[in-house]
């Protein structure tokens, strides 16, 4: 059976757990200006959740672990095409800027790409120790 695209739905990829919160990446849909959503639910009430905006250039969340001062993520294509993906550092605050918004946005950094090997994909992070020394 040909898999289908993921292009045309909502799709669910990345879990992570920081401060008492569960934040759900979003591997689509990618919307304008490039933006990706992660939901950020407070474990004792879920009812209590937030939506984020995270610009990852046109790519989806396909995993994100948390780390002391935010996530990261490794964003690759919304669909099954062949790609590289790349690994951001995420301060885990939204990135959409405007009126109405939070006054102070997040920070997102490139750290690099990733070439997965002939028919693989990148879909996975762990951190295996952090320090004062880094990641």
């Amino acid at each position: 059976m040909k898999s289908l695209g993921k292009e045309n739905g909502v799709n669910i990829e990345g879990l992570a757990v920081k401060d008492g919160h569960l934040c759900i990446g979003f591997r689509g849909p990618v919307f304008r200006g490039n933006y990706v959503l992660v939901m950020k639910l407070e474990f004792a009430d879920p009812s209590k959740n937030e939506l984020l905006y995270v610009r990852l250039d046109g790519y989806g969340i396909r995993t994100m672990t948390s780390v002391s001062d935010g996530f990261l993520i490794i964003a690759g294509p919304v669909g099954d095409r062949s790609a590289s993906y790349q690994l951001y550092h995420w301060s885990g605050q939204d990135l959409v800027p405007g009126r109405n918004r939070p006054s102070e946005i997040g920070m997102i950094q490139l750290l690099g790409e990733i070439d997965p090997p002939e028919e693989g994909k990148a879909e996975g992070v762990a951190v295996l120790q952090e320090d004062s020394g880094g990641l």
